[in-house]
């Protein structure tokens, strides 16, 4: 019952697959699109409507000569004669003699086509064994090296997609195929016409059917193997593992041959050895896969024959030439029939003896063997269809595995009824054994949650308790003052007072809700902000005035950057994180020393590793930066642990300051790197993302009018998308027509086409070619083209030598909107080299 209703699914899915198969656009329906005595006329063709059509027919054919693409037909000097493509030039009759399977030849195809304006497009399999194809007198492409003799061409195989501009209504298509290599010569594929993307989509829809079946034999090979593995006797699944792993990897080495694109400097030698290999060695090793299953009903003489015949087939691939193995293709076809036919009667045999499986194995085998046959035929030219003997080898395939996933299914039934017998002797003590594991496990598990709730139950009641009592406390420090001031005259010496009063209380209700956050239990507000102003409020701060005043001896300096980037964040948090590390800093100079405070922009081209790896970027940088003692390695691996501190308890230090700090700072989004030796002092940089929110605005800047563009078009060259984003929108708001380029190469490919006023150009990209190279390459199409050279670096031996090839200004990143526009503007005004 269970080997019907596998039958049933086997067929259901050879039938889904057969329709899948027939899914695709029909190419020259009902065969009448077909090139007549040199001429093929598709002037009734629509591409849009009708799809790919085949260049197949009778083609113009001059053996033993490699004309130029500007000879015609017309022209009686050199005689000719006809041949249908796609086909093999063997055996023609040529001027009363049959011609060999090497030697050289000119294929010329007049196409006449309706005026299109959608681009079109060639695809091409492979040609034996070297060809170069034009089009209009045009070389379109060209795989392998035509020649004249076996030691001026070189083979080739390469499937591809070659796209061109129908400018003509008229196609002449002319190709020089050279043949030393191979048995066969000649035009022995289809030549595909379609538009681009009707043809890219064939393609891509081929190569998704070859790795699709690639890939499900293969993983049912490698299954098998491991299965074969762990179980030494099951040799029966090694060899069908074998053959998986054989039959998949000929879907790689036929058709858009993928094999090229995993491992593209493979010999077309090595590559024709490969596919003849996949094909020889699949036989014997399926014979040793039947013996295995069914060795009462073989024939030992014959089963060794067969073993021995691929054997030699196999050796003759591999220790002779192409030109001479590609000769064994009869003989292994009569052979691979002989195999056939025989597994047909074993089958037989095994079926009347009720083998098990092998009315399943029969059903499966009957389909390998139709589509075998097809190919056959096809590969002799007695049959134009398409190669379905991969789908017949899935289907085989199926049948097997459902047949020894049938047997190791029995197997295990029976393991499992053995098992059931000692499970019952065993389960007692099983039982215990893993009561005692469990419970030893819990305890540890109880153990290391009760560490951490101890730990949390630590900060929470110090943060719920503290924030409660903090919190009552200062309702008063802050409501009374705001009372008074409303009673308050305008005017009153008072005020100030009281204004400073409320403000204090309120920036201590800020260290409630930064424990709150320590916590978790606080909500941050985002809002743009400016780490300028954070760190000037901070220095207006009383607790700014009481660290001066603890800590005469230290000297407070700030760097501040006037044009720093504004970043998202929490006004109230970002301050709190300042004066910790400033306080830090300053109780880390207990003799003296000078705390340096500083901002800047900072852009980022590539992922920097530091005490964190800091991802690639424009970021508003705030370092914190001291002369101390320095912090030892060890300590900056702990240094944000809740309560780690090296601080003398009584103090200042809580342990709290810096956990605060890193919570901070990543609920920000941002990243903290330390830089700090023993004796050397100690740096902190805290790292977050600018936004182009609110901008700041100098005072003195230059009127927008002045550098404004007038339509003028801009080539933005950057690998960093957001660096695109930015620049775009600073040039678009200017009135400047944008244009992007991921890559120096996609520049010079676009430019190649096309013209533009200016080049914005990065002059450091990964992967590809630099901003130098690419500006150099771009000369040579446009000897005049301006630059504006952009970089996160500061200015290099890179930027002067563009510069001295004829490059404009340098500006540096982060972008700024008065400093690109200058730039660019000055650049489009300056006087051509």
């Amino acid at each position: 019952m269970l080997v019907k209703r596998i039958l049933a699914i086997l067929v259901v899915f050879l039938i889904s697959l057969s329709i899948a198969r027939g899914n695709n656009k029909v190419l020259n329906p009902a065969g009448d699109v077909k090139a007549i005595r040199g001429l093929l006329d598709l002037r009734n063709w629509d591409f849009e409507r009708n799809g790919i059509v085949e260049l197949s027919g009778e083609y113009d054919f001059y053996w033993d000569e490699l004309l130029d693409p500007s000879h015609t037909s017309s022209n009686t000097a050199i005689s000719h004669d006809y041949i249908s493509v796609p086909g093999v030039w063997n055996e023609k009759q040529v001027e009363a003699h049959s011609l060999p399977g090497q030697g050289v030849a000119t294929y010329k195809l007049k196409v006449l086509l309706n005026k299109t304006k959608v681009p079109l497009a060639f695809k091409f399999l492979d040609m034996a064994t070297a060809f170069k194809f034009y089009c209009n007198g045009k070389l379109l492409t060209e795989v392998g090296q035509v020649g004249t003799t076996r030691a001026t061409s070189e083979p080739a195989y390469l499937p591809q997609v070659v796209e061109f501009s129908a400018d003509t209504t008229v196609l002449d298509l002319t190709i020089l195929v050279s043949n030393f290599h191979h048995k066969k010569g000649g035009v022995w594929e289809k030549i595909l016409l379609g538009t681009n993307a009707d043809i890219h989509a064939k393609r891509e829809k081929n190569i998704f059917t070859d790795i699709f079946l690639f890939a499900s034999i293969f993983i049912i090979g490698i299954y098998h193997i491991i299965l074969s593995l762990m179980r030494r006797q099951a040799h029966a699944t090694l060899y069908f593992g074998l053959c998986c792993l054989l039959i998949s990897m000929r879907r790689l080495l036929t058709s858009e041959v993928y094999f090229l694109k995993l491992f593209p400097f493979t010999s077309w030698t090595a590559l024709c050895r490969l596919e003849y290999l996949t094909i020889f060695l699949v036989v014997p090793i399926f014979a040793l896969f039947f013996y295995s299953l069914y060795k009462e009903d073989f024939n030992k003489p014959i089963f060794h024959a067969i073993l021995i015949m691929g054997i030699v087939l196999s050796l003759i691939v591999l220790f002779t030439p192409v030109r001479i193995f590609s000769y064994t293709i009869p003989t292994y076809q009569t052979y691979l029939v002989f195999s056939c036919l025989y597994g047909f009667y074993v089958l037989i045999m095994s079926i009347r003896h009720k083998r098990e499986g092998a009315r399943l194995l029969l059903l499966g085998f009957f389909i390998l063997f139709i589509t075998i046959m097809n190919d056959i035929l096809e590969y002799s030219w007695h049959l134009h269809t398409n190669e379905i003997v991969a789908f017949g080898q899935l289907g085989f395939i199926g049948s097997l595995t459902i047949l020894i996933a049938y047997r190791y299914s029995n197997a295990f039934r029976t393991l499992d009824l053995q098992k059931a017998e000692l499970s019952v002797t065993n389960e007692k003590y099983r039982h215990e054994l893993q009561e005692r594991i469990r419970t030893e496990k819990e305890n540890k598990d109880l153990h290391e949650k009760l560490v951490r709730a101890q730990k949390m139950e630590t900060i929470g009641l110090l943060a719920g308790g503290v924030a409660h009592d903090l919190n009552n406390i200062l309702s008063g420090i802050v409501s009374y003052p705001d009372l008074l001031l409303q009673d308050l005259k305008s005017g009153s010496s008072l005020h100030t007072a009281l204004t400073t009063i409320k403000n204090s209380g309120l920036k201590a209700a800020a260290v409630v809700q930064d424990l709150l956050t320590l916590a978790r239990r606080g909500v941050m507000n985002f809002e743009p902000v400016n780490m300028n102003f954070i760190i000037k409020e901070f220095l207006f701060s009383p607790e700014y005035f009481q660290l001066k005043e603890t800590h005469k001896n230290i000297e407070f300096v700030t760097n501040l950057d006037d044009k720093l980037f504004n970043i998202i964040g929490s006004p109230i948090h970002l301050r709190t994180s300042i004066n910790n590390l400033v306080l830090n800093a300053a109780e880390a100079q207990t003799s003296g020393g000078k705390v340096t405070i500083s901002t800047q922009n900072r852009y980022i081209d590539k992922p920097m590793r530091a005490y964190e790896e800091i991802e690639e970027g424009t970021y508003v940088v705030c370092r914190i930066e001291d002369e101390g003692a320095g912090i030892e390695p060890e300590a900056i691996k702990r240094i944000f642990e809740p309560f780690y501190t090296k601080k003398v308890m009584g103090r200042s230090g809580t342990g709290l300051g810096m956990p605060v700090v890193w919570g901070v700072v990543h609920d920000h989004k941002g990243f903290i790197d330390i830089t700090s030796a023993p004796g050397q002092g100690t740096t902190f940089d805290l790292y977050f993302k600018m936004t182009d929110e609110e901008l700041i605005k100098d005072e003195d800047a230059i009127p927008v009018d002045e550098y404004m563009g007038n339509g003028e078009k801009i080539l933005i060259v950057d690998d960093v998308e957001e660096q695109r984003f930015i620049a775009g929108r600073i040039l678009q708001r200017l009135n400047y027509t944008v244009i992007t380029a991921r890559s120096g190469e996609e520049a010079v490919d676009f430019l190649k086409t096309n013209e533009v006023d200016l080049l914005l150009l990065d002059m450091v990209m990964d992967p590809g070619i630099d901003g130098y190279e690419t500006y150099k390459q771009i000369i040579r199409l446009h000897p005049h083209m301006r630059a504006v050279i952009a970089s996160g670096y500061s200015e290099t031996d890179l930027v002067r030598k563009a510069q001295a090839l004829g490059a404009g200004k340098y500006i540096k990143k982060p972008y700024m909107f008065e400093k690109i526009g200058l730039a660019v503007k000055q650049e489009l005004e300056r006087e051509k080299i």
